[in-house]
């Protein structure tokens, strides 16, 4: 005698199998959302070092601030934020992040970080990162006595 499936045996098999697929797709796109803010992280971390180590390097005061409807992270030369003092941007939007800055605090209260000729900074800067369903508060800080206005 010949055994086969019935209809509903395959009906089962598939929604059983679809289930563990979608499980496994949601898991793997929570871990790639993480991964996005760990670089986003990672990257501010290291453009306000390389900002100190900017200042350090021309002896001049640079200013850093974060501008949340473009996720982006800019640089001036000088205690002023003009545009023609811009000196680098890093947007956080474009790949590999997909980052959105949703939410920058600084402390003490103010608009923007100075970094002076030494490297030493103004004040903190909290920065609220979101890709997809992460969601990650990042301190970006240094030394921070005897830096310039503010």
């Amino acid at each position: 005698m010949v055994r086969a499936f019935t209809m509903i045996e395959i009906i089962l098999t598939l929604v059983i199998v679809a289930m563990f697929a979608t499980v496994a797709v949601s898991r793997w796109s929570g871990s790639s959302d993480e991964s996005r803010i760990n670089a986003a992280a990672f990257r501010l971390d290291d453009e306000f070092a390389a900002v100190a180590r900017m200042s350090r390097a021309t002896g001049r005061v640079h200013t850093i601030m974060f501008d949340t409807d473009t996720s982006e992270m800019r640089v001036f030369s000088g205690p002023d934020p003009v545009t023609e003092s811009l000196v680098r941007t890093v947007s956080l939007k474009s790949k590999p992040y997909a980052a959105t800055v949703t939410e920058v605090a600084y402390e003490p209260e103010g608009v923007s970080v100075h970094v002076d000729p030494y490297g030493m900074y103004s004040r903190i800067a909290k920065v609220k990162l979101v890709s997809g369903t992460s969601t990650r508060v990042v301190t970006l800080a240094g030394p921070s006595c005897g830096a310039e206005g503010g």
